[in-house]
């Protein structure tokens, strides 16, 4: 920081333009708030005190991948898992399963009770749970017998459809939001084979699966 009134040091190139207003928004903010007069419990005025805050919630969303095995399931141990559940509800109000909603686990490793137990110890805790994702739409992000469709469209968006009834419909007002489409553009040989406007197909498959979630 900078005594008010000195000069500026010439911006660097991350900088945004405007940047000088908005500091100097904020600079007055500051000055307003560090001046204000203290008060004990019955209104008298003190000067001179120490003064401690403790943040007992995010103003905003402050969140995490976290996994869903490790909440519960069996990758750590008993002390390891309730550390990790301890520090997750200690530091985040939103969290994201890293792999366990993606179809290639959802679809091969038997362990859907487990992956919905851990999104309702999540919400349980407070914390608001994102859905990532329903389909990531390259041959390598799919389950392996996907490709066996390769040449037949229909049967192609129809096991992609029943994907979405099922896991959306699974979890309808449990999540915060679905990413329904994931990295299209780098990931996209369902799109050459479907077409791009199958992906506006898969949203409202989606909204019609859990239709107060909002969808990405």
């Amino acid at each position: 920081d900078r005594p008010l009134g000195a000069q500026r040091r010439p911006p660097d190139e991350h900088e945004v333009p405007g940047d000088d207003a908005v500091h100097a928004e904020a600079r007055t903010v500051l000055e307003r708030l560090r001046g204000r007069q203290g008060a004990d419990a019955c209104g008298r005025a003190v000067s001179g005190a120490q003064v401690r805050c403790t943040q007992t919630r995010h103003a905003f969303g402050f969140g995490s991948a976290v996994t869903a095995d490790g909440i519960t399931g069996s990758a750590f141990t008993a002390d390891e898992r309730t550390t990790y559940q301890r520090k997750i509800v200690e530091d985040f109000n939103i969290a994201t399963l890293e792999n366990h909603l993606k179809w290639p686990y959802w679809d091969s490793m038997n362990q859907k009770d487990m992956t919905e137990a851990a999104v309702d110890w999540l919400r349980a805790r407070q914390l608001r749970v994102r859905g990532h994702n329903l389909v990531w739409p390259a041959w390598n992000n799919l389950p392996g017998w996907m490709r066996s469709y390769e040449h037949d469209p229909v049967m192609l968006e129809n096991k992609v459809e029943e994907h979405i009834a099922e896991i959306a419909g699974r979890f309808a007002g449990k999540l915060e939001v679905w990413d329904v489409i994931n990295e299209p553009f780098t990931n996209k040989d369902l799109l050459n084979i479907l077409g791009q406007d199958i992906m506006a197909t898969w949203i409202k498959k989606t909204r019609a699966a859990d239709p107060t979630c909002p969808t990405y």
